[in-house]
């Protein structure tokens, strides 16, 4: 057969598209078929982590989708000496979100008195604290009668505004999971931090877990333990390691012992105490015929805001100075090399970009980039501000885990939002949670646009408990470029939407939902907590939030 030379190379990306996307589909299918078994919808949500002290307590924010009708939830605590706990019902209105202080339900529910562990260290959020509590949480539907997990969403925000530390855990659809192996990245820029990983178990049967912790060298140590059914466990990597070190760079997998995908939910957190600095992130779920794809393709990850630079250029307060900290590993038993992208503008608000050098990655092997230092040695056009990043790696979607923080060098202020695979998360809803503009807090929506052609998303902040509209007038964004929505500008500047209306200058808090083709855009919505310094200036005091799609549709 004769083929024109020029059309080789377009064949030949036609071809690696369509592997690619049948690769999707066919590992979507397999979680699709491991779930499809169940005859009764899932009605659950589940956060692996929580926790309360004198100082601490733990915000539940809940958004419902539900158009018509309320829906009610049952949160269920899970101590982790095994003690479950039904606290009081929460009525969502529609499309509204609600804050919950767990601390304030642990009060007046019968919960086992806190207890501190004798001849140990005591840390912020392990329960070692006098008057501490940890666990996990599960979000069950009460009614309607049709509602199930996908008509709602949340996360647990955990906040010490004194010692200026805050976590947070989202709530996991386990019908959404893909696979039977979890991956932790992890990037220590601290000496003394302590690395912890947060498990539940999401069925009624006891699960074992086998997880190992490596470096760049190989495996460090390797472990195995029970969870009883809807049980928590917290594990601290360096009990673990015992006198061995935490390494700067490593990373962690957990295995459990059934078929059934979801099983297990999973979030780690790095903490220093004594600089404020707290991270925490979501486990990356690997899909279990990861190493059995026919042949090599090629697959796309996407991140929506790293953010370079000074804070101010997005907020217009704060000292901070972010570098972006990308961490990549290839799971797979074979070479990947991996080509990135930074996607921003320059001081001009032009289009710019930083070019990622080719990165190969051999089996199991992490890496660790700083992207602020490559911005500073290639002085190119890229400002300071958020930016979104594209990875292309010669692999099938979950050959390659990555993770993004954006960490101030003083370690105050720490930017996290999920890397995600357009092919794997198609979704045509994301929902974020909440916005918060109360006493110094200032909320953002960032949309990255993962394709090669401009696309318009459709934007409606909801709020006085989700009866009122905001359609932000929202302009077709670029290929492969972001947009920032700055709520507390839209308010106080009363800017009009598609409608002509304004928000009311009273507006502080609510929520927002995000409308696309099918996995055309990836979010991210920070909220930013600033307090008073002794020098007079603004420092931030929390850690910004991130947010996972919700419905996902070929």
């Amino acid at each position: 057969m004769n083929l024109n030379r020029s059309r080789i190379p377009l064949l030949l990306c036609l071809i690696s598209a369509m592997l690619c996307l049948i690769s999707a589909i066919f590992l979507k299918g397999a979680a699709a078929q491991s779930t499809s078994a169940r005859t009764v919808p899932n009605k659950s949500l589940y956060a692996p982590y929580w926790y309360v002290d004198t100082a601490t307590d733990s915000y539940m924010e809940v958004k419902s989708h539900v158009v018509k009708s309320p829906i009610t939830l049952l949160p269920i605590i899970t101590t982790l000496d095994g003690q479950r706990v039904k606290l009081s019902p929460i009525t969502v209105p529609p499309l509204a979100t609600v804050r919950v202080s767990l601390k304030s339900q642990l009060l007046t529910s019968h919960v086992p008195s806190p207890t501190s562990p004798g001849g140990k260290s005591r840390h912020w959020g392990d329960g070692s604290r006098p008057n501490s509590l940890v666990g996990a949480i599960q979000l069950d539907v009460i009614s309607p009668e049709a509602a199930t997990a996908k008509d709602f969403n949340g996360w647990i925000l955990v906040e010490n505004f004194s010692e200026r530390l805050g976590t947070m855990s989202m709530f996991e659809n386990p019908g959404d999971a893909i696979g039977t192996v979890l991956e932790g990245l992890w990037w220590t820029p601290y000496a003394d931090a302590q690395l912890y990983f947060a498990l539940q178990n999401t069925t009624q049967t006891a699960v074992t877990v086998e997880f190992a912790l490596f470096d760049k060298s190989g495996q460090l140590a390797a472990k195995s333990l029970t969870i009883p059914g809807f049980g928590a466990r917290l594990i601290n990597a360096g009990e673990i390691l015992g006198s061995q070190p935490l390494p700067e760079l490593g990373s962690a997998t957990f295995m459990y012992n059934t078929s059934k995908p979801g099983a297990i939910v999973a979030r780690g957190r790095l903490l220093q105490e004594k600089i404020g600095f707290s991270a925490s992130w979501k486990l990356q779920e690997i899909a279990t015929l990861t190493n059995n794809a026919p042949a090599p393709t090629k697959s796309e990850l996407h991140a929506p805001a790293a953010y370079f630079g000074t804070l101010s250029r997005l907020s217009h307060r704060g000292e901070a100075y972010l570098h972006p900290h990308l961490l990549l590993k290839n799971v797979s038993k074979r070479r990947i090399t991996t080509v990135g992208t930074v996607y921003g503008k320059d001081a001009k608000g032009k289009v710019a970009k930083l070019n990622i050098d080719p990165l190969i990655l051999e089996p199991n092997f992490t890496v660790h980039i700083d992207l602020e230092q490559k911005r500073q040695k290639r002085k190119g056009p890229l400002a300071d501000g958020p930016a979104g990043v594209r990875l292309i790696y010669d692999g099938t979607p979950t050959e390659v885990v990555a993770e993004l923080l954006s960490v101030d060098e003083t370690g105050h202020v720490v930017f996290y939002d999920d890397v995600r695979s357009p092919f794997l998360y198609q979704a045509t809803m994301q929902s974020a949670i909440s916005f918060n503009l109360e006493g110094d807090s200032q909320s953002f929506l960032i949309v990255k646009n993962t394709t090669d052609k401009p696309r318009q998303p459709r934007i409606i902040l909801d709020y006085n408990e989700g009866r009122d509209h905001y359609n932000v007038d929202a302009a077709e964004i670029p290929p492969q470029q972001n947009v920032i929505v700055d709520i507390e500008h839209i308010r106080n500047a009363k800017i009009p939407d598609i409608n002509g209306y304004t928000l009311p200058s009273d507006v502080k808090f609510g929520g927002s939902v995000i409308f696309s083709e099918p996995g055309a855009f990836v979010i991210s919505d920070p909220t930013f907590v600033y307090g008073h310094t002794t020098a007079g200036g603004m420092t931030l005091s929390t850690t910004p939030r991130s947010l996972r799609p919700l419905v996902h549709a070929f």
